[in-house]
């Protein structure tokens, strides 16, 4: 398959969840997708966010509380029947209502946040629903071979709901990209909960570009599904990763095994930087290993300036 070159939109993958929620204002239907058309009740009558809608929600109560107080006082001004009593009675109702509207102002923000917890609470199914339905139409997109509108769409899915069947959707975009070193890529979300060929594809793409994306959690799947990989890959994602654990002397001291399995492949920049790391490290457990390192850039590299100084 031949590959696109891609630029995607901006996107927080650490955003408030609920900043990507919309309302539809016919059928009160959750989405992800600021569509024309609601996809619950096919309207076009516009959508709330989540913002919008618990303001206005709140606004609401707020009115009925007021209107409630000012309904008890008029029934207790109708049953007085001195002019005294009347004013004592107006000024306090009028005294506690003015207090109470001054309290509910500078509540307003923590009783939003409280509204806000109770409306996705009560509201969980019909979210998930909305859900389902725009994954069925990020689905559809990738069958269309529209991939970088169906990975968006997936991003956006992924922050509410990232299991391995969106990973591997996400991935199969991931896939038919031209993976450069500028772009905003994602790691950790897309790592699944089982071997994945099209996951191992990106990971060798993606770390060709971008080492910091090869982390602890990374280094934990290549190495438990070091066998599967064999079977279908080349050592090359294995030399890629290893060297890029090489950026952090923790991850050398728990996967040295792994690492100096595939050293001897490793390029010069590489080897450098491991002999380098190597000599930081002041323990003698792993005196093979700088032994071996040392070896390797005298023989392999003879001729580099580095290797030369070794000598």
């Amino acid at each position: 398959m031949s590959k696109t070159p891609v630029k995607f939109s901006p996107f927080m993958f650490k955003e408030k969840l609920t900043n990507r929620l919309y309302v539809c204002k016919n059928c009160s239907g959750y989405t992800l997708l600021h569509m024309e058309h609601c996809s619950h009740c096919s309207q076009a009558k516009g959508y709330f966010t989540m913002e919008q809608f618990i303001s206005k929600k709140y606004r609401l109560t707020f009115q009925s509380d007021i209107f409630l107080l000012l309904f008890l006082l008029f029934i207790a001004v109708f049953f007085t029947f001195h002019l005294s009593s009347i004013v004592i009675i107006g000024t306090i109702g009028a005294a506690a209502i003015i207090f109470f509207s001054i309290f509910k102002l500078l509540m307003r923000s923590s009783e939003k946040k409280h509204f806000l917890m109770n409306q996705v609470i009560a509201d969980r199914e019909k979210i998930k629903r909305g859900i389902q339905v725009n994954k069925k139409f990020a689905e559809k997109k990738v069958q269309n071979s529209a991939y970088l509108e169906a990975y968006e769409i997936l991003r956006i899915i992924g922050l509410f709901w990232n299991d391995d069947s969106i990973k591997e959707l996400k991935l199969i975009c991931l896939n038919t990209f031209i993976i450069r070193k500028d772009m905003q890529l994602e790691m950790d979300t897309v790592v699944p909960n089982r071997y994945s060929k099209e996951f191992i594809t990106y990971l060798g793409s993606a770390a060709k570009v971008q080492r910091h994306l090869v982390n602890k959690k990374i280094l934990d799947y290549v190495v438990t599904y070091e066998r599967q990989i064999q079977e279908h890959f080349s050592n090359e994602i294995f030399i890629t990763v290893a060297g890029s654990a090489l950026r952090m002397k923790q991850y050398f001291l728990i996967y040295e095994d792994f690492i100096m399995k595939y050293v001897d492949e490793m390029p010069r920049e590489r080897v450098i930087r491991l002999y380098q790391l190597l000599e930081s490290i002041n323990s003698y457990e792993i005196g093979e290993s700088k032994k071996r390192a040392h070896q390797l850039l005298l023989s392999k590299f003879n001729e580099d300036p580095f290797a030369a100084a070794l000598h």
